[in-house]
């Protein structure tokens, strides 16, 4: 049997879902060329007081003197500066503003592909971040934002276990500077799903205040760090094979770290990806997926396993086997479905976290934190899920989160 649930008027999520999520960038010092600063624009920042309140508003300098000169003098969220300056490079001026006492985050930009490829592009200064891909696209520019912020947001709403986050570990420019676009393109259009249609966000800087965070980690000891802490609190482990472990590039590095995010959950989604296609077997022999980086395929292949095992997209009841049961398109299908599937196809995805997944990515935040608590999977634990459920719909129902 297959049942597809569709949106209710009376349990639509509202425009009331949208609201500032913790702490924001608010303001940018972009440090490059006017073109560059045109391109900020074009991403939707804001120059001058003009544009959508929501988004960043931006200031331009040229050089790395200015940027000292003007974080010395004001207050900034964010600094963005072209790896090509004319009198310093971006990483000595990274070092200059640490001996300055400012600690406000700069992220080393490129559109020089070729410099993509490299794990030791940026040196590793707490306060440098990058080195970024910028290939025209304004998505690229947004993330940036959206990174950052995430970044500033993980302690609390991870440990207050007010949100969920997926963890991308890689140390290629490259991958990174694409990957992390589609992360976010894809949270948004999920958490959009459930909004009607003419409540549909326009504004891209408009935030969902309960969507899961994004953590990039460059190194394996970066990424311990997020998994020992809140690997119950993850929807999925994106790592590359081979990315620095203890100061030096390890081959194995993404097979280690399968394993000790498994010796936490079980049953989270990890992806391993790498040019070595001959190391395929092993990463399913730990229980991963395995994905292949010189694939044509390898940006479609990544959606298709955020739709299949990471929540995006539809919500798909399956017996233990992969057969579908029914699926849900809203929380009040999800509800109906969580009460009236078989016990053996409400386990398989309690057991699995789905549920908890699925929330997150669709903009339920909190709700998904809950419901990842709720480690009974057996009627007890289903009442719970329910009853969880059954009070987000009557919030909604009057009014909205």
């Amino acid at each position: 049997m297959t049942e597809t649930l569709t949106v209710s008027n009376t349990t639509t999520r509202s425009a009331s879902s949208v609201a500032g999520a913790g702490a924001r960038i608010r303001s940018v010092l972009l440090a490059g060329s006017p073109y560059d600063a045109f391109l900020l624009e074009q991403a939707g920042f804001r120059r001058c007081g003009a544009g959508v309140l929501e988004a960043p508003s931006f200031d331009l300098v040229r050089s790395g003197a200015e940027v000292l000169k003007f974080c010395s003098e004001n207050k900034t969220d964010l600094v963005i500066v072209d790896y090509s300056l004319p009198d310093m490079s971006a990483f000595e001026l990274g070092q200059r503003l640490e001996e300055l006492g400012v600690d406000t985050p700069v992220v080393v930009v490129t559109s020089r592909s070729e410099l993509g490829g490299t794990s030791d592009a940026a040196p590793g200064r707490d306060n440098v971040h990058g080195l970024f891909i910028w290939y025209g696209d304004p998505e690229v520019l947004r993330t940036l934002v959206r990174l950052f912020e995430d970044e500033k947001n993980a302690e609390l709403q991870l440990s207050n276990k007010k949100a969920l986050a997926i963890l991308l570990v890689e140390d290629e420019p490259n991958f990174f500077s694409h990957y992390l676009p589609m992360l976010y393109t894809q949270i948004r259009r999920s958490t959009l799903d459930l909004f009607p249609q003419e409540e549909q966000l326009s504004c891209p800087w408009s935030a969902v205040k309960s969507r899961p965070l994004v953590l990039l980690r460059q190194d394996y000891e970066g990424a311990c760090k997020i998994v020992d802490r809140y690997s119950s609190q993850l929807i999925a482990l994106v790592t590359d094979l081979q990315f620095p472990m203890d100061g030096k590039l390890n081959e194995r590095a993404g097979l280690e770290l399968l394993a000790r995010a498994r010796a936490y959950e079980p049953h989270m989604p990890v992806v391993v990806q790498s040019r070595q296609i001959e190391v395929r077997q092993q990463v399913e022999d730990a229980n991963g997926y395995f994905l292949w980086k010189d694939s044509p395929r390898l940006m479609k292949d990544m959606k298709d396993y955020l739709v299949t095992y990471c929540g995006f997209g539809p919500f798909v009841f399956r017996w233990p086997d992969g057969t579908e049961w029914a699926r849900a398109t809203t929380l009040d299908g999800l509800r109906a479905l969580v009460a009236g599937a078989p016990q053996k196809v409400y386990e398989h995805h309690a057991d699995h976290n789905d549920f908890s997944a699925w929330l997150g990515v669709h903009g339920y935040g909190e709700l998904a934190a809950s419901v990842r608590q709720v480690r009974n999977s057996g009627k007890e634990g289903r009442a719970r899920v329910a009853e969880l459920l059954d009070v987000v719909l009557r919030e909604e129902m009057h009014g909205g989160l």
